[in-house]
């Protein structure tokens, strides 16, 4: 298999990466300002994304050769709509009303209200008190943003501050949907398609509120026409592009630094370049909500690899598998918070058998294994974990999804029963009984066509989340599905 992980990369390479990914996503909410001025928002964004669509989805198809059923389509299609319509879209409606960098800083709360929809209404755990205290850091923080004028300073026009709430709702739903949704397993080619079912929807919907129609175009600036390249290009390409190479050769918690550092540069770009009001209410604002955003990301319990894509926020950095933010830059799975160490199961179950738990020789047979199991049909079992070593057992049904997301330790497949394809590494090959496959740490594999129910022997090396422990982080961001589909430039 092709291995996606190198383990000695130039210093300078991730600098210049991190650099993009901080700066472009950052500066994209002055360009939608720009933008937006001389061309009808959702105009705006469905050119954007068309675009940005037409021109990565050869790309990756070239490079991503994994048939793709209808179902595929549609799935991306919907998590393009909610999170690229729905987010980045009314970021740049709201655009016209309030300042950029008060954008970001709104848009900056995507991981507040994805942990409060996965919690109350996806069915997910309830979230731990330093995450909850997170969340309530966050919403203090939105309060003194759009709260009475008399706090601090003048607070952001009303219109355009539902509207960015709305925003990050319509994000962060998408995100979640995105995770259980049968998407493309390439995060990239989630995201190509993504963008392409959001731009036909935003031009439609530009047509049929009146847009077209009062698009003056001998009054288009050139600084708008710049405005929508950049987002196309550098928001919505080279930065996502960026970003997931990122993912392979850093760590989670250094990646995840963008989702901190996006906002404090959007305010301060829409300061020195649009004179934008960098008031103490907008300086405090942003301190709340930055240290909001740094306790759910670091407190958050680790994510099962159940979940699908992406996160981040709702402008349009990786949305759906890769998602960021809505402003950012493409559709990755956005801020929602992807771990990039989750079980293979969405509660993996770890089982004890008799015999000497510190013996040098351990002799396991596996009907013992699944009969420990009982009624209970969680999809992994691990029945070994040793520091340097970790063994288990993964059941999918046919026709199942595997949401397994890449690990951070290497790890070997040996398929006992069943027949499916595999896809990892820029390969796409059938599998059955007798299979072996090595899986380098950080690369994005998958099984699916599941025709026979399948039953695979997993070994991580060291213990499956060793290393994952080690960054003590998880990424945010949308993901690469979803990040997230994870970026943060305007939704």
């Amino acid at each position: 298999m092709k291995q996606a992980v190198r383990h000695h990369v130039p210093l300078a390479g991730v600098l210049a990466a991190f650099g993009v990914v901080y700066v472009v996503w950052g500066s994209t909410y002055l360009a939608i300002r720009y933008a937006v001025e001389t061309v009808p928002p959702f105009l705006a964004a469905g050119v954007r994304f068309l675009v940005a669509g037409l021109l990565f989805y050869p790309f990756v198809r070239r490079r991503e050769r994994a048939p793709l059923k209808l179902r595929n389509w549609v799935a991306a299609g919907l998590a393009g709509c909610l999170m690229l319509v729905g987010g980045n879209g009314l970021v740049c409606w709201s655009e016209q009303y309030v300042a950029s960098g008060l954008a970001a800083l709104l848009v900056a709360t995507v991981p507040l209200w994805f942990v409060l929809l996965e919690w109350l209404v996806f069915g997910g755990g309830r979230p731990n008190r330093a995450v909850l205290a997170g969340v309530a850091v966050g919403l203090f923080g939105v309060f003194w943003l759009i709260g009475p004028g008399n706090v601090g300073g003048a607070r952001a026009d009303l219109r355009g501050a539902v509207a960015l709430v709305f925003a990050c709702l319509f994000w962060s739903v998408g995100s979640l949907y995105a995770r259980r949704a049968p998407v493309p397993q390439s995060t990239p080619l989630t995201t190509a398609i993504e963008m392409l079912a959001a731009g036909v929807v935003l031009t439609l919907i530009s047509g049929v509120l009146g847009e077209w129609s009062r698009v003056e175009w001998q009054r288009i600036t050139l600084r708008s026409v710049l405005s929508l390249a950049y987002l196309s290009l550098f928001g919505s390409i080279l930065a996502f592009t960026c970003y997931g190479w990122l993912l392979r050769v850093s760590t989670p918690a250094r990646v995840a630094t963008y989702a901190y550092v996006n906002p404090v540069i959007a305010v301060f770009l829409g300061t020195i370049f649009a004179a934008e009001p960098l008031t103490p209410r907008v300086l405090l604002a942003a301190a709340i909500i930055v240290t909001a955003v740094a306790i759910i990301t670091t407190y958050a319990p680790r994510r099962s690899a159940a979940a699908p894509t992406t996160t981040q926020t709702p402008d349009d950095g990786p949305a759906s598998p890769a998602e960021e933010p809505p402003s950012c830059g493409a559709a990755l799975p956005a801020p929602s918070c992807v771990s990039l160490e989750p079980r293979l199961g969405p509660t993996a179950m770890a089982v004890s058998l008799p015999g000497d738990p510190d013996g040098a020789v351990r002799v396991y047979r596996l009907s013992d294994v699944l009969a420990r199991r009982g009624h209970k049909r969680h999809p992994y079992l691990e029945f070994l974990r040793l520091d340097t070593l970790s063994a288990g057992v993964y059941e999918l049904p046919a026709d199942g999804v595997d949401r397994q997301r890449p690990h951070t330790e290497d790890e070997a497949y040996y398929v006992l029963a069943g027949r499916a394809r595999f896809s990892g590494g820029g390969n796409d090959v059938a599998v059955s009984a007798g299979t072996f496959i090595f899986v380098e740490r950080g690369v994005e594999h998958r099984f699916h066509d599941i025709a026979e129910d399948l039953t695979v022997l997993v070994f991580f090396a060291p213990a499956e989340t060793s290393n994952a422990r080690e960054t003590g982080r998880q990424l945010c961001a949308a993901d690469f599905r979803s990040l997230p589909r994870t970026g943060t430039d305007g939704l």
